[in-house]
């Protein structure tokens, strides 16, 4: 692993080179003017090794963060002078390590425009340091005090204590200019041998361990296997920042593939839409019989629209914007969305009915089991159909589905007193209000779901805003049946709708799906519906309808069977059948 260098001119890399043999349990160091535990360290890098030893910083902020971050290091407070006393501090606040305790030093620091700020300090000097609290020997001893290292020099007691090497600021502060000349004699004489000149510092080495020397004939180099911490802690953001740009990108793409989600059910549904569009505009053409009493409608769709804060039903987004088009075009809407619900409520009930009829009818070859596969595969039952006569499995699944089909239709024709003819075009009002739902972004299962609860929880919801007239279309549409206006549409909608297969296929699903939306429109199709047809007997009561002929044999055979158990059923019930 390389050797991470935290000092300003490789110091560290140098003592390493010599002293990285060390044992860390007995390496020990000073350092005065230590000003920061970590930023340009000479003597981190040997701290995070396990050596311990002396931190001498007089400014109280720094030596409180050598109090915090070296509990192993002996961490004092003071300034290292000649004598005992205390002297006037130069601090440059905006430059960290420039605090010296030179005058001459401190104006050129204010010639330069640094701020400059004094301060007093306590000084001891190095020796009664060294004889109070060190105990074995010292491996190197560095200093750097902006031109007070002859002073601390001084305060040495070299006889005594000899650190093994010496490294010793010898510039100017902030500048090349040399200043040894001063203090070197006060090492030199002492035996030291001058080792090596870095451009900062004077290296020294003592004559007892003169085989350090070799050490120091190069600069550091890549031999030395070392990085600088600035380096390192550069790559190490850019590695966390690298993670970061992946997670982002990871997140772009989730972001994007998302959108192309929304992007395709946005085109789905705008596709649906028009289909919506196109469906609405065949339901006003089917009640444009329906349309004699026109002025009398429209004042009363104005007096809807008065009313309309107290309608809070739920149905589709979309209806509301075409509404808005043209008088003729609400009032088509709003007639259609009322039918739609009348519809949808009694396509409910008679569906639940004729799925009870089905499963009482034990004897009626597998009836129970068809009615259970027409409720999970409802989906597909036209295009399944096609299959019916060619596979014998797929043939009881499409029957099913079909036979839900007709009996709905059936039903809805009954109730309506117009036959399968009018339950047709009530399911065409009812695919033309789907086809909008489906446009305003799947709202309809929410809808079919709060529908009972009169969308309480929905009020902020666009669907919400956009039925406000629905009630009042329906008190008012109460007020036409007496006329057998909506019953004349309802005739003409459903000869529509008979001849659309796919108006069927969508609207059965959502019936059979939600029963309580069965229920609702069950009950207002009674409300619209005269006395029921009496039903005839034999073939006659089982004839299916022209507009139905084009389906496969096996599906009028299920829907003959179906009538025929209704008719049982009436029976027993001391009802009258209705065909």
């Amino acid at each position: 692993m390389p050797f991470l260098s935290y000092s300003q001119n490789n110091e560290d890399v140098l003592l390493w080179r010599a002293l990285g043999d060390i044992d860390p349990q007995t390496g020990f160091y000073i350092d005065v003017g230590a000003s920061d535990p970590v930023e340009h360290s000479v003597t981190k890098a040997f701290y995070d090794a396990g050596w311990r030893g002396i931190n001498i910083e007089p400014l109280p902020a720094h030596a409180a963060a050598f109090a915090e971050q070296r509990p192993r290091d002996l961490n004092l407070a003071i300034a290292a002078g000649s004598a005992e006393g205390s002297l006037t501090l130069y601090d440059v606040p905006a430059v960290r390590g420039w605090a010296s305790p030179e005058p001459a030093v401190a104006a050129m620091h204010r010639a330069a425009g640094h701020a400059v700020a004094e301060l007093t300090v306590p000084v001891r000097p190095l020796a009664a340091v060294c004889a109070e609290h060190v105990r074995g020997p010292i491996h190197f001893l560095k200093i750097d005090v902006e031109g007070f290292e002859g002073e601390v020099l001084r305060g040495m007691d070299f006889a005594r204590w000899r650190p093994w090497v010496l490294v010793i600021e010898a510039t100017l502060p902030n500048s090349r200019a040399t200043c040894h000349e001063g203090w070197e004699p006060l090492v030199t004489g002492h035996g030291y041998r001058f080792a090596w000149f870095d451009g900062l510092n004077r290296y020294y080495v003592a004559p007892e361990h003169a085989a350090l020397l070799r050490h120091f004939g190069v600069q550091p180099n890549v031999f030395d296997n070392y990085i600088s911490y600035h380096l390192e802690r550069a790559w190490e953001a850019t590695r966390r920042s690298q993670q970061a740009l992946q997670a982002s990108d990871a997140r772009l793409d989730e972001a994007l593939r998302r959108a192309d989600v929304l992007a395709h059910e946005k085109h789905g549904a705008q596709a649906e839409a028009d289909a919506a569009r196109s469906a609405a505009a065949e339901a006003q053409r089917g009640i444009a019989a329906a349309q004699a009493d026109a002025l009398q409608l429209r004042a009363a769709l104005d007096a809807l629209r008065t009313a309309s804060a107290e309608a809070q039903a739920a149905t589709i987004a979309a209806q509301a914007a075409t509404i808005g088009a043209q008088a003729e075009a609400l009032q088509a809407r709003t007639d259609a969305t009322q039918a739609w619900r009348r519809t949808t409520q009694a396509l409910a009930e008679a569906a639940a009915a004729r799925i009870d009829t089905v499963q009482a009818r034990d004897a009626a070859a597998g009836a129970r089991a068809e009615t259970a596969q027409a409720r999970h595969a409802s989906a597909a039952a036209q295009a399944e159909a096609a299959q019916a006569r060619t596979q014998a499995a797929a043939e009881r699944d499409q029957a099913s589905r079909v036979r839900a089909e007709l009996v709905r239709a059936h039903a809805a024709s009954a109730r309506a007193h117009a036959g399968i003819a009018e339950a047709q075009a009530e399911i065409a009002r009812l695919h033309g209000e789907y086809e909008q739902a489906v446009a305003n972004g799947r709202q309809v299962a929410a809808w079919a779901h709060d529908l009972e609860q009169r969308l309480l929880a929905t009020l902020a919801s666009p669907s919400w805003k956009l039925t406000e007239p629905l009630r009042t279309l329906g008190a008012f549409a109460r007020r036409l049946h007496g006329a057998g206006l909506a019953r004349r549409a309802l005739q003409r909608v459903v000869q529509h709708a008979s001849s659309s297969e796919r108006m069927r296929r969508t609207l059965i699903p959502v019936l059979l799906r939600y029963p309580a939306l069965n229920r609702r429109v069950s009950s207002l199709l009674r409300r619209v519906r005269q006395a029921p047809p009496v039903a005839t007997a034999g073939a006659a009561a089982l004839a299916v309808p022209e507009d139905l002929r084009h389906l496969p044999a096996s599906a009028r055979s299920v829907l003959a069977d179906l009538r025929r158990a209704r008719g049982r059923q009436k029976q027993q019930e001391g009802k009258p059948c209705a065909s």
